[in-house]
């Protein structure tokens, strides 16, 4: 299974849906650009140009800090320069990438920008369809498996003096 899983490139498992959101907008529009697009970070862009990232997390942190979502714009709440993956990062790399930084969602970039997304939860359903593949190693996914849930606010790049939450 270890091979299987060594073998795969984040080309194999990303989202290719890249859905925007301009650093000024709102985070009421981030959040309800998120629930219409059914999906849990959005890509920051200051016209066409690659920013940052905001996600669940952020807007949750923001809801916690008292803010009025109608008045309080992205850009005070992404994480600017998020670390990201290319198409033939492989998918073990990206799994180190996101433990190592504590975050659950990396901007997929390919020929000067973003092509997509990979998930925490992309990865690690493509740990449990390896496993599949070999019933004996199931036992080892599952062991790993809670190191790969893990939850923390290392790696965090501040904006505006906050402090920036996981991506």
């Amino acid at each position: 299974m270890e091979k299987a899983v060594s073998a795969m490139k984040v080309e194999s498992i990303y989202h290719p849906r890249v859905v925007t959101v301009q650093a000024d907008e709102r985070l009421a529009t981030a959040a309800a650009r998120m629930q219409d697009s059914q999906v849990r970070s959005l890509v920051v862009v200051d016209g066409n140009r690659f920013v940052g990232i905001v996600t669940e997390h952020d807007l949750a942190r923001a809801v916690a800090d008292g803010v009025e979502a109608g008045l309080s714009t992205v850009g005070e709440y992404m994480t600017e320069r998020p670390a990201t993956v290319t198409l033939d990062t492989d998918v073990r790399e990206a799994v180190r990438t996101m433990l190592e930084l504590e975050c659950r969602h990396l901007p997929v970039v390919h020929a000067g920008g973003v092509v997509g997304m990979v998930s925490l939860h992309d990865l690690a359903s493509s740990v449990l369809r390896a496993a599949s593949a070999d019933p004996d190693a199931a036992g080892v996914v599952a062991a790993s498996m809670p190191v790969l849930v893990r939850d923390g606010r290392a790696g965090a790049r501040p904006v505006s003096g906050r402090t920036a939450s996981r991506h």
